[in-house]
């Protein structure tokens, strides 16, 4: 019998644009690009036999002649045979293009997550996992964390998960990582924990890590992650009256920050990968603490920019362009701030 492979596509693209212009529909009229054309990622043989699941988010831009050009990855499950294959497959989807007062413009931020799993594989956990996994948890309620770490090792090295174990996985580990004090591994696990969007792990759990990833956020100082974390928040308020204090509190942080000067967010190049952030204000410059910078990328609704970096350069955003998304280039372990400057929108441009 014949193995169906299923890679479900969520598409993204679009819903920032009509939000971020909406405020400017006296002077432009914008529709966003609309897909029309789909595209099923190749299933990686060898992960297939290992009977690995998966997921990637991918952001790209999306031309005047409706063609996906320049796809990065914006996180994974961690194979990066399952990255290949969603790259190629982002590359073959038809979209009709955006317009601006009708003409044909570029889309510069649209995303879309695809998820690899196996059709007629485990909707659930396997016993040998369960069993592991309960271990741990039971070791961490103890406040044994050497024995729940050499466990959470061994659940790394069974080489077979699928997308439900995947999501608790991740939780767990960020639950390891937080009692440990391990600032970076606690977001990381995070932002895995949530990818599935709840639909693996309880509500309960989802709406902990999703307070858990505003805090961490808001710690870094990666104030427009932290505000779209808070939106994905606000629908369960009721279910948690923990989140009625984390909207007032960023509420009262958007002010703050809005009546502040420059603030700094630590950066670093690892990897040979671009460092990403979501740009709250829309004046920022770079201090490079070690290394060597060398560009960046900033995409914005409706328009994307290049950039070499100097050493004393402040860049300005225009207003017009929506919100934006920077990414940034440079040798590995190159360690950098950027500062963001000015809240006051920037008039003009190109």
């Amino acid at each position: 019998m014949q193995t169906i492979i299923f890679a479900l596509i969520l598409s993204l693209a679009g819903l920032s644009s009509m939000q971020a212009l909406a405020g400017n529909t006296s002077d432009y009229k914008f529709t966003a690009s609309k897909l029309t054309g789909k595209s099923t990622p190749r299933y990686p043989s060898n992960e297939l036999h290992r009977g690995k699941e998966g997921w990637v988010i991918l952001s790209y831009v999306v031309d005047k002649n409706g063609k996906v050009i320049d796809p990065i990855v914006e996180d994974s499950s961690g194979q990066k045979s399952f990255e290949k294959s969603a790259i190629k497959a982002a590359k073959k989807l038809k979209y009709q293009a955006a317009t601006l007062n009708g003409q044909p413009v570029q889309q510069c931020i649209n995303k879309v997550k695809m998820s690899f799993s196996i059709h007629g594989g485990s909707r659930g956990a396997s016993r040998r996992f369960a069993r592991t996994f309960n271990k741990v948890a039971k070791h961490l309620n103890k406040g044994e964390i050497a024995q729940a770490e050499q466990l959470m090792t061994k659940l790394d090295s069974t080489g077979k998960w699928n997308l439900y174990e995947d999501a608790w996985y991740w939780y767990l580990k960020s639950k390891i990582a937080a009692v440990l004090k391990q600032d970076e591994q606690h977001y990381q696990a995070l932002i895995k924990a949530i990818a599935y969007e709840g639909n693996h792990i309880p509500n309960k759990l989802y709406i902990d890590a999703l307070k858990g990833l505003y805090l961490e956020q808001v710690k870094r100082q990666y104030y427009g992650d932290a505000f779209t974390t808070i939106s994905t928040l606000t629908p369960f308020a009721d279910k948690d009256s923990n989140i009625g204090k984390l909207i007032k509190h960023s509420q009262q942080l958007k002010a703050a920050i809005d009546e502040n000067q420059a603030y700094p967010v630590n950066g670093s190049i690892a990897h040979g990968q671009a460092w990403t952030h979501k740009l709250y204000r829309r004046e920022f410059s770079f201090d490079i603490d070690s290394g060597k910078l060398q560009s960046f990328e900033i995409r914005c609704d409706r328009k994307r920019r290049r950039f070499d970096i100097g050493e004393t350069q402040t860049w300005k955003v225009p207003a017009r362009w929506g919100e934006c998304t920077i990414y940034v280039h440079g040798e590995d372990n190159t360690e950098f701030k950027l500062y963001e400057h000015s809240p006051q929108a920037v008039a003009g441009g190109n």
